[in-house]
């Protein structure tokens, strides 16, 4: 369980990144692609 919960963790770090740059280009995508995680 641990070591899904740490993946997880690390996924969102990406997400976040991810968006924090599509922010600048994109609002809309960021909007759909969010919720999922």
């Amino acid at each position: 369980m641990k070591a899904g919960i740490t993946a997880m963790s690390l996924l969102r770090r990406i997400v976040d990144r991810v968006t924090r740059r599509k922010k600048r280009a994109n609002r809309k995508n960021d909007a759909s692609i969010y919720p999922m995680f």
